[in-house]
């Protein structure tokens, strides 16, 4: 590697500052338009959408300052590290979310989540209600959303490396 601005270090703080920043800025326009508790499939898909871009943009640089040339291996620190970046950033907004902005978010969507299942399964009895409410109690900390968006992120930032590695890779050969 000739220059030392396309080192793994370099590129994973530049694309996981903007994959953390862009997942920041998705999470609170969608909260803005009060979209999360209604179709935040949209704005997953949109994250993972960004995640996939930024991560394969971050191989693609690194390849090229490296005469061309990226193993398997080495896409995937890369884009690992982009996905760990931008997945401290975005669980840490996620954390402060949830802690002070807005505590009562997680309760919101749980009942949103109850009265979705009630509609799609009227005959639920008052002993499955309940054990599923018990259930959402447990993972109702913000700090089990910051462990599960940073565990979500880096094992997404895994598939996506390995499938954008697998495509872009070219190892050096000997002759």
């Amino acid at each position: 590697m000739k220059d030392n601005a396309n080192s793994t270090k370099n590129i994973a703080l530049n694309y996981g500052l903007i994959l953390g920043f862009t997942t920041v800025l998705i999470s609170v326009a969608t909260y803005i338009i009060d979209m999360p508790l209604k179709t935040g499939w949209i704005s997953g898909l949109l994250g993972i959408i960004v995640m996939i871009a930024l991560i394969v943009l971050g191989i693609k640089k690194y390849k090229e300052g490296n005469d061309g040339y990226v193993s398997l291996t080495e896409a995937l620190k890369v884009g690992i590290a982009i996905a760990l970046v931008g997945g401290i950033i975005g669980s840490i907004y996620q954390l402060v979310f949830l802690s002070y902005i807005d505590p009562e978010y997680i309760s919101r969507v749980q009942e949103l989540q109850l009265e979705q299942t009630l509609e799609q399964n009227p005959e639920m009895s008052d002993e499955q209600i309940q054990m599923m409410k018990d259930m959402g109690s447990k993972f109702s900390s913000p700090w089990i959303s910051f462990a599960g968006a940073l565990i979500g992120n880096l094992l997404f930032g895994f598939i996506f490396s390995l499938i954008g590695g697998l495509i872009l890779k070219k190892d050096k050969t000997t002759i």
